[in-house]
């Protein structure tokens, strides 16, 4: 599994905190947008953020870094010259209690280029991200966070540091 958190996992996570929680499929119009957001970004970030983003999105790294729209632009644009894209692997959905969905994503991909001042290896791998994303009330996407397996990504890398890996700015 490539994920960061399996749906028993996060499921379980939620019982422990009284949380009822509802598993969306693959079809609910919110993981939808967010699979089609995903899928266009990694072709044309410009305007996969046009398409399915509000003008006013605030996106946090998995470091906590806030990204505004033009600085997530610069930041998928460094992701898909870096990496070759094979495959987006839906693995889970849930719905918060606040009305946002919490989304489990893997990426199998290739370090094809230059990235974060690695050398392209041309290694394989699968990363699991974990999405949090809010919706505004026209269904494009508000506000979302994102955490990365940078161990994973670590692995096939070989980093000059962790923080040149992760962005830090």
């Amino acid at each position: 599994m490539g994920g960061a958190l399996t749906l028993n996992q996060a499921t379980g996570l939620a019982a422990q905190g009284n949380v009822k929680v509802e598993v969306l499929a693959e079809t609910d119009p919110r993981v939808k947008t967010l699979l089609s957001y995903i899928a266009l970004a990694k072709i044309n970030p410009a305007e996969a953020i046009a398409k399915y983003v509000d003008p006013k999105v605030t996106y946090t790294s998995t470091t906590g870094q806030r990204f505004n729209k033009e600085e997530l632009i610069k930041r998928l644009d460094e992701w898909n010259k870096g990496f070759e894209f094979e495959k987006l692997l839906f693995e889970w959905a849930i719905l918060a209690p606040d009305g946002a969905i919490v989304a489990s994503i893997a990426y199998d991909l290739i370090h094809s280029a230059q990235f974060r001042g690695s050398a392209a290896t041309q290694v394989h791998a699968r990363v699991g991200h974990i999405f949090e994303v809010s919706f505004d009330k026209s269904g494009k996407i508000e506000n979302y966070k994102l955490v990365t397996q940078y161990d994973a990504l670590a692995s096939i890398i070989s980093p000059a540091s962790y923080a040149s890996l992760l962005g830090i700015r």
